[in-house]
């Protein structure tokens, strides 16, 4: 393994806050960015409570007029990460000291290179409720598997970015809430990377 990953990917678990945590980082192919500067680290770790699976945030470090890393265990299911998220997200756009050129991004590992890799999320919304459809979109929505279902029927990537560039439309996302956050960080990245500025901002979590 590369050393540079390797020493990351070790700090990512040594500096917890108590020292011997560790966490098991996403991976895909490719990287968005490869340095943040400036940044605060706020790590989301898989534990277990019994038989259920919990989620232990460490946000001491989290200031707000940084950006913010996100390093979160690839094996915890979205119904534990987001709602953490959108407290994190609320508590930097209501403080004072906030930066607004600040961004927060994902970590994950680039497993073709051997390098850490970021990703950035500042503009995403997370939502449960039931709302209608935005208006201009289609909704895709992205099974615990990370397949991708249209009218309920499945589809590639290539066949929805085709669908919305024939009709002129975005895509509105709608992530099954019980998978696990690589699924859900290996399917944003692609659909990003294959349909760039066609994702609404706002996420649908069910």
């Amino acid at each position: 393994m590369n050393l540079r990953l390797l020493l990351a990917l070790l700090c990512v678990g040594l500096f917890s806050c108590e020292g011997k945590k560790e966490i098991q980082l996403p991976k895909a192919t490719f990287s968005v960015l490869s340095e943040v500067q400036d940044h605060s680290p706020i790590y989301f770790f898989f534990a277990k409570k019994g038989k259920d699976t919990v989620v232990e945030v460490n946000r001491k470090n989290s200031i707000s007029s940084t950006n913010w890393i996100f390093s979160i265990d690839k094996r915890l299911p979205l119904r534990l990460v987001i709602p953490q998220i959108q407290i994190l997200q609320a508590k930097k756009a209501s403080s004072a000291h906030k930066s607004e050129t600040a961004q927060n991004y994902f970590a994950y590992a680039n497993d073709s290179l051997q390098t850490l890799a970021f990703t950035p999320f500042t503009n995403v919304v997370y939502s449960s409720s039931k709302t209608a459809l935005q208006p201009n979109f289609v909704k895709i929505e992205v099974t615990k598997n990370g397949n991708l279902l249209f009218d309920s029927k499945p589809c590639s990537i290539q066949e929805i970015k085709a669908l919305v560039l024939h009709s002129a439309q975005k895509i509105q996302l709608s992530f099954d809430a019980s998978m696990n956050f690589e699924t859900y960080l290996r399917t944003k990245l692609m659909l990003e990377k294959v349909c760039p500025n066609l994702l609404s901002d706002t996420q649908w979590i069910n």
